[in-house]
């Protein structure tokens, strides 16, 4: 062999070499290119599952601070309503005068204790029912007594308070379920 020829056996097994090289480092760099979008594409999902947990619990605090406004809006609502119904109920009180009310009068007397009772407080229209039914008693006329009767004891230890508006208040909180589901139609919580 002659030295043109090993000249170009060199050459082509350099040529070769290179070529080899070369595609070892393509392949090299294909697969490296491919762990590489690999690991993109696993960051990419892990990231998309942490950024849908973190949607999905932003997501679920508001829904539960809105559902707790909900409920203060309603609350606040629902005690509004209930007190303009005392106010209405309140106001109607004098209307049970206009009705049978010296039958009423005598029904609030008969249910009271037996005491002596020396201070009674009444409506001004029941100053005299009251002197008839308790003449030995010092009786107050009092305009914010719509109905009924306030006595005291002699000594002032006993004190009873049969009024239109206490029993008005004793029994608002058993009332006030029906009037708030009447006045809403039905369509409060």
């Amino acid at each position: 062999m002659g030295c043109k020829e090993l000249i170009e056996s060199l050459r082509a097994a350099a040529s070769e070499r290179v070529d080899a090289v070369w595609t070892e480092a393509s392949a090299e760099a294909d697969n490296a290119r491919a762990a590489c979008a690999q690991k993109i594409g696993q960051a990419k999902e892990e990231a998309g599952r942490f950024m849908a947990a973190r949607v999905a619990s932003i997501r679920s605090q508001a829904l539960l601070g809105s559902r707790g406004k909900e409920r203060g809006l309603r609350l606040a609502a629902d005690r509004k309503l209930a007190d303009l119904l005392y106010a209405i109920a309140a106001s109607r009180l004098r209307l049970v005068r206009e009705r049978e009310y010296d039958a009423v009068f005598q029904a609030l007397v008969q249910e009271l204790p037996r005491f002596t009772w020396t201070r009674v407080k009444v409506h001004p229209d029941d100053v005299e029912r009251a002197k008839t039914c308790f003449p030995n008693a010092e009786i107050d006329a009092r305009e914010e007594i719509s109905g009924g009767l306030e006595v005291t004891s002699d000594d002032g230890l006993v004190t009873v308070v049969n009024t239109c508006e206490k029993r008005l208040e004793r029994a608002w909180e058993s009332m006030l379920p029906e009037m708030i589901k009447e006045a809403t139609h039905g369509t409060s919580s």
